[in-house]
């Protein structure tokens, strides 16, 4: 087996099932994989190895974590020379680049895994088969800095996508996402956002068994009158791009987008040290405010950074100003007169020893999270859900018994790692427990096991941000602080083809989330405030648990009996529960399949959009009105598979 050359911006690797497989990754995730000069002469090297080795019939191409590439680093002094933007080593290596990829006879395989700017869009469309991700962009900035198309894309994309999107992409710097991408010809397929890598390994590995002369044959064919237009389209865009890099317009852009970037910079330092607060702080704050100072639960939310910034964000420092200092944040005196008194109230109870401002220790039995873990990672941990290798054909065969609540959590849920994947599983679950909630009790009131408005009508968690899941708004708290996942792999530090802020906007990603419980919220009859109800490091307020949706979920799906079966000795608590374990990861599989194969198909709103009617079509069959309430029958994991669309 050849031996790949070991290089730090790209990795190069040969496929261990497949050694006809050479795999070039882009590996500079914490800079979003952006190119300089260093980073295209290695992936030059990389395709000048492939092309020698003569076991390697097939070259993939993708990257290294969040993105494909972002595209070259404008403000990288590898890439400037005296004059110009950018310098010609590094034209005449990706022109080289462009080269190799048009003259080479092995088969160029492109696989998408994320956002792909500039080169990034250009680069692909000199490969033979492009698979992306259903998160992946593809736009070029060309015009906006000055610059020139390049990637022989003057060409190709005219091909590809016609005059008319073309010149969209190209002059205006239009965005197109993969659906869009897929439609207008870009990309050859998009693939499933979970899967991904392994169903682009799975295709990419079937065309290594085809036969590898016909292979070569059916491609020069292909290329055959193509080439030589490729080739000139290349020459040209270079000699563009060198005059289009040493002009005015370009040399005003770059230079103002250096400047806009170090501001922003500056700004972001500034405001990071003012904002950063520990979830401890931002949540004796918020208690004091909401507590103390009886201020309305989303004003104390929306007001608390402000206070931070002018750094009043304490009793001790609010006891010291006078209530019209307050006026410019809280504009109705009476608010800021409440705080300013209770900060005085306060702080003269702790000058005298006694802080009645600290809330007594919980007992363990009274936490919402008897067994939290400290650490977040500890605790996504402890939340996961079960999985199954059952094969198809064993799912399809499998029938539960359950009543409907459950099975639309459970929709929710794998509905929810699709359209909010930057959430970790402690908040899809109580995003998904609150719909859940919110919907149980509507229905519960139409159908008259319930009365009286709900906590929502009444005016409870007003001003609170919402996020859309399952079509209803759900009211949700930041959970500020909750650092759950290494931070290596979302730490991108890079100035690239597009403005950094807009390149952050792919993968910024919201905090994480919880929803907030507004019923126990009205119940703690607080006017309104929060319930002081610990939930673990970052809030009072109270909360859909993700432990108790979690519990729902173990506890919920049996296996349907059957009518003509033997009787069968009865299981043990400790087997029964470990039966409903199993059924629930067979549960999760198939609607991970369904979802799976719909992601292909559906943009994310979409998918959020037809999950209800999806749950109607296979939801067990109860009896009407009341009678029916809480009321259990079989589901068929197979009708869950056979929503999937024919392919």
């Amino acid at each position: 087996m050849p031996s790949p050359p070991k290089l730090d911006h790209i990795a190069v690797s040969i496929d261990s099932q497949s050694p006809s497989i050479a795999i070039i990754k882009f590996n500079r995730p914490k800079s979003a994989n952006a190119i300089n000069t260093h980073s295209v002469q290695q992936f030059l090297t990389a395709l000048k190895w492939a092309e020698a080795e003569s076991q390697i019939r097939i070259i993939l191409t993708t990257g290294e974590g969040k993105f494909y590439t972002a595209g070259l680093d404008l403000l990288d002094p590898s890439v400037k020379q005296e004059g110009a933007t950018i310098s010609d080593e590094f034209i005449e290596t990706i022109g080289a680049i462009h080269e190799h990829l048009i003259k080479t006879n092995k088969l160029v395989v492109s696989a998408i895994n994320g956002p792909a700017p500039g080169w990034g869009t250009t680069s692909i469309a000199l490969s033979d088969l492009v698979y992306a991700a259903p998160n992946a962009i593809f736009f070029t900035p060309f015009v906006q800095w000055g610059l020139c198309a390049e990637g022989c894309s003057s060409l190709t994309m005219t091909r590809l996508m016609g005059r008319q999107k073309a010149s969209a992409l190209i002059l205006a710097g239009a965005r197109f996402t993969a659906q869009e991408a897929e439609s207008a010809g870009l990309i050859t397929k998009i693939l499933g956002q979970e899967s991904f890598s392994d169903d682009v390994m799975k295709i990419v590995r079937g065309i290594a068994k085809l036969p590898p002369d016909s292979l070569k044959a059916n491609k020069d064919l292909l290329m055959r009158t193509q080439r030589a237009g490729l080739l000139e389209a290349n020459e040209v865009e270079l000699r563009t791009l060198k005059d289009q890099v040493r002009k005015k317009e370009s040399l005003d852009a770059i230079a103002g987008f250096a400047e806009e970037t170090e501001r922003k910079k500056k700004e972001k330092a500034s405001k990071s040290k003012l904002s950063i607060m520990s979830a401890t702080e931002l949540q004796a704050l918020l208690r004091f405010l909401t507590k103390d100072a009886k201020v309305p639960l989303a004003t104390a939310i929306s007001k608390a950074r402000e206070l931070q910034a002018a750094k009043l964000d304490t009793p001790e420092a609010l006891a010291k100003i006078k209530a019209d200092a307050l006026q410019t944040t809280f504009p109705d005196g009476k608010i800021a007169k409440q705080i300013v008194s209770a900060a005085k109230r306060i702080s003269k109870k702790r000058a005298a020893g006694d802080d009645t401002t600290t809330t007594p220790k919980k007992k363990r039995k009274e936490s919402l999270f008897p067994d939290e873990p400290l650490q977040p990672a500890e605790l996504e941990k402890s939340l996961e859900l079960p999985s199954s290798d059952a094969s198809e054909e064993e799912l399809r065969k499998t029938v539960l018994f359950t009543n409907r609540a459950p099975l639309v959590l459970a929709f929710l849920v794998v509905l929810l790692k699709r359209t909010m994947p930057e959430q970790p599983l402690s908040s899809r679950l109580s995003l998904a427990q609150a719909y859940v909630s919110i919907t149980s009790r509507s229905r519960a009131v139409d159908l008259g096991i319930e009365n009286g408005k709900s906590a929502e009508d009444e005016g409870f968690g007003e001003g609170q941000p919402t996020v859309i899941v399952g079509g209803k708004a759900i009211k949700v708290i930041r959970r500020w602080g909750y650092e759950w996942k290494d931070q290596s792999s979302s730490d991108i530090k890079v100035k690239t083809e597009e403005d950094q802020a807009e390149v952050a906007d792919f993968i910024e990603e919201q905090p994480a989330l919880w929803a907030l419980d507004l019923e126990a919220l009205k119940k703690s009859g607080n006017e309104k405030q929060p319930a002081m109800v610990q939930i673990g490091n970052n809030s009072n307020l109270p909360v859909y648990t993700p432990q108790s949706a979690r519990a729902y979920l173990y506890k919920s799906f049996d296996t349907a009996p059957v009518s003509d079966a033997p009787t069968s000795k009865k299981l043990t608590g400790a087997a029964k529960a470990a039966e409903k374990e199993q059924n629930l990861g067979k549960l999760l599989r198939v609607l991970d399949l369904l979802y799976e194969a719909w992601a292909a198909k559906l943009a994310p709103d979409e998918l959020d959009g037809r999950t209800w009617n999806w749950y109607v079509k296979i939801r067990p069959a109860v009896a009407d009105g009341a009678a029916g309430w809480g009321g259990k029958n079989e589901l068929k994991l197979a009708d869950i598979l056979d929503l999937r669309p024919d392919t």
